[in-house]
C-alpha cells in the first residue's frame, strides 16, 4: 500500500476508535483531544477541539478551528494535516487509542510530532 492509504487507514482506525464524536458538517466528526505537540525541542500540551473531515476530496484532520488555544496556536504551529502530504506520516496507536503524526522538513517547524487521544 502507499504512504497516503496508509494514513487514510490510520485517521479511519482512529475515528472507529472515539467514543464521543459529534458530527460536523456533512463528512466529520468533532471532538475534544488531547493534543501533545512537539517540536523545537519542547513538548506542549493542550485540550483543543479537533476535527476529522473523513469524506469528500481531501481527508484531513484539523486543529482548533476556532482558535481557542492559548498555547498552540496557528501563529506557532500547523493545524492543518493532510494525508496526502509526502512530508506527513499518520499512524494509529490502538493501546492508547491514539492518533499520531509525525511531520518533517517543516520550514515554519522541522520536524515535529502531534499525538492526539480523546478525552
Amino acid at each position: 500500500m502507499d504512504k497516503e492509504t496508509l494514513n487514510n487507514i490510520a485517521i479511519q482506525s482512529f475515528k472507529e476508535s472515539l467514543e464521543n464524536k459529534a458530527e460536523y458538517g456533512n463528512n466529520g466528526f468533532q471532538f475534544q483531544g488531547l493534543v501533545e505537540y512537539e517540536a523545537h525541542n519542547k513538548t506542549i500540551t493542550e485540550l483543543l477541539d479537533v476535527y476529522l473531515i473523513i469524506g469528500g476530496y481531501e481527508p484531513m484532520v484539523r486543529l482548533d478551528i476556532y482558535e481557542k488555544g492559548r498555547k498552540i496556536t496557528v501563529d506557532k504551529f500547523h493545524f492543518d494535516f493532510n494525508p496526502r502530504y509526502d512530508n506527513m506520516t499518520f499512524e494509529f496507536v490502538e493501546k492508547e487509542k491514539q492518533l499520531v503524526i509525525t511531520g518533517k522538513n517543516s520550514p515554519k517547524l522541522g520536524r515535529y510530532q502531534v499525538k492526539i487521544k480523546e478525552i
